[in-house]
């Protein structure tokens, strides 16, 4: 008998034994009612004559770890572009100076979202740290922002975790506060808002890009303009913390103290980022 004949035969054995199924009949999809992504399945084939599966519904291992990252690229690129849409309808009209960066990227090392909000450069009145309490400008930008950012990251969150990628990502909040040259005087205070004392170390703070601790900052007691600086950060990551309902972070706190004196030189800003992690 021929190579070809036995070919044949063997194709002919299969199809009997499976029945003739096109790629849809086996590989399908579905959309997970808890985020509106597609999930990829096998589908059992059914039987003519009793409806019985054929076909285990066991996802093959290589098939669930391609599903992970298929679910995070898309998760975290949907969350982007639907941000960047609320904030277009619902921010930027109310917000026109506003500066709001959501970037989705792609590498070697997995996804990536980030998203930054940064006040005005004139944001802060003389010896001001209070980013919700701040008069400058519209007081309720920071607050509006932060909690946009805030609501898509417990949002992203909750998608990666019913895609079954807990522990699968990190997330890491970037807390940015600049101060001016001013001199400050003894009437310049910490009051006490965050906590009896804060104390800012190397291990995750810079002042002009040099790891640096800053001196402990302790309730009704002087500041300096590097402790200002710290402060105007801090009062961000203090509002971002309570809105996020207990989820952990990483944060790292970038001060600079300008060599100038000027409004120009007080503001604060905030840097989200959600990496995959292999």
């Amino acid at each position: 008998m021929s190579r070809f004949v036995k070919a044949i035969g063997i194709v002919s054995i299969f199809m009997m034994m499976t029945g003739c199924a096109s790629m849809n009949d086996i590989i399908g999809s579905v959309y997970n009612p808890h985020n509106g992504n597609p999930e990829y399945y096998h589908t059992p084939q059914k039987s003519a004559d009793n409806n019985e599966s054929h076909l285990t519904n066991e996802p093959d291992s290589h098939l669930v770890e391609e599903s992970y990252i298929t679910s995070a690229e898309k998760i975290l690129s949907a969350s982007a572009e639907k941000i960047r849409m609320v904030y277009e309808k619902e921010y930027a009209h109310a917000y026109p100076n506003s500066d709001l960066n959501i970037q989705y990227k792609e590498s070697s090392d997995g996804v990536v979202l980030n998203m930054k909000w940064e006040s005005p450069k004139a944001f802060f009145d003389m010896g001001r740290y209070d980013i919700v309490a701040t008069k400058t400008f519209n007081g309720r930008e920071p607050v509006s922002f932060i909690d946009l950012l805030a609501r898509s990251l417990v949002d992203i969150v909750g998608q990666l975790d019913d895609a079954g990628l807990t522990g699968k990502y990190k997330i890491i909040a970037t807390l940015a506060g600049q101060a001016d040259a001013t001199p400050v005087t003894g009437n310049l205070i910490y009051l006490g808002e965050y906590g009896n004392q804060i104390l800012l170390t190397e291990k995750n703070t810079t002042l002009n890009g040099v790891p640096h601790t800053l001196e402990l900052i302790k309730k009704h007691r002087s500041i300096s303009n590097e402790q200002l600086a710290g402060l105007r950060a801090y009062s961000l990551a203090q509002y971002l913390r309570g809105s996020l309902y207990g989820i952990p972070i990483d944060e790292y706190y970038n001060l600079t103290v300008a060599k100038k004196r000027g409004l120009s030189f007080r503001s604060a800003g905030v840097k989200i980022s959600i990496e995959e992690t292999q």
